[in-house]
């Protein structure tokens, strides 16, 4: 009964009030339960009404490291990216999950490659101890039998490989052959049925200019093999680009990045809006604290900082942009 009125709200959130209706699944994964979507109402609400306080933390996004293994054309990490490198600390982790056991859930994702982390696996185990749903992105460069057998155990909820373009398209944005991520991804299909876990596989593309072509092979390819297909537009810096209030700043997350330090959006690669750090502050301190609410009054009063005046996405019919 509760999975039927999920399915039903979700729908209309992402009909009628997003007017998006690509998201409604999306909606079904963050917000699992009627409790969340209650605390996620709540956020908007407060959103709704311009307040600069904001109801509750639901879900975490953890910066693992911002070391990758791969240099693609349109990520910032190993061409300009000027912050410090590092992996985030096991007791940083631990600290944090500890504080927020009522999450929704926690992505074990953000700039750089997780799988580089040494200790990604325990990282999963300890919140799957704690009955705290996960997810993560990678490139499925490292996703050899060892790692895919270690993820299996883990009872990691969900995985999402990048997969932007195919064949030749693939190999000049990413710089390695599409065929050896094909393989990987399709190793980890057939063990995962093979041991009948319940690990959700998505794979997700970036559209712009040198992808869109790709999109009808990609859904040729994966419909009916993968358990869900992502489509997202590509990310763009324009001056004045935002033209209204970000709807980030309430809905519930926030992004921990590897040193600690805590941003509002996952956009932020420099880690400019620093609202706090996780190693002095508790994360609901942190959500509604000075900083927060800060820029949700500038925000609801559309006087954007600098980074956030800069926010675009590049305009394409194929998918609903995600900032606006």
């Amino acid at each position: 009964m509760q999975e039927w009125i999920i399915f039903a709200i979700s729908e209309i959130i992402a009909r009628y009030y997003l007017k998006k209706p690509d998201q409604a699944e999306l909606i079904r994964i963050k917000y699992p339960s009627l409790k969340c979507l209650f605390s996620v109402f709540l956020n908007q609400l407060c959103e709704i009404f311009h307040l600069t306080r904001s109801y509750k933390v639901v879900s975490i996004h953890f910066e693992l490291t911002n070391h990758c293994n791969l240099k693609c054309n349109m990520c910032p990490v190993n061409r300009d990216m000027i912050r410090e490198k590092g992996f985030m600390d096991f007791a940083l982790f631990k600290k944090i999950v500890d504080s927020n056991l009522k999450l929704s859930y926690v992505a074990l994702h953000n700039w750089g490659e997780p799988l580089l982390h040494p200790n990604i696996i325990d990282m999963i185990k300890y919140c799957t101890t704690r009955e705290i749903k996960t997810m993560l992105y990678t490139n499925g460069l490292l996703l050899t039998t060892n790692m895919i057998s270690d993820l299996l155990r883990s009872g990691l909820g969900r995985i999402t490989v990048s997969l932007d373009g195919v064949g030749e398209t693939y190999r000049e944005i990413r710089g390695i052959a599409y065929e050896q991520i094909r393989e990987n991804i399709l190793k980890l299909i057939q063990l995962r049925d093979r041991q009948n876990k319940d690990l959700k596989i998505e794979i997700s593309t970036v559209i712009f200019e040198n992808t869109e072509d790709a999109v009808k092979r990609i859904k040729e390819e994966w419909s009916g093999l993968v358990d869900r297909i992502i489509f997202q537009p590509k990310f763009i810096r324009r001056e004045n680009g935002r033209k209204s209030v970000c709807h980030e700043l309430w809905r519930g997350n926030l992004i921990v990045l590897w040193n600690g330090t805590v941003v509002p959006c996952c956009i932020d690669s420099e880690g400019k809006l620093n609202m706090g750090n996780a190693w002095q502050q508790g994360i609901s301190e942190i959500w509604n604290g000075d900083k927060m609410r800060a820029i949700r009054k500038k925000h609801s009063k559309e006087k954007f900082p600098n980074i956030c005046n800069a926010c675009c996405e590049y305009t394409t019919d194929i998918t609903s942009p995600r900032f606006s």
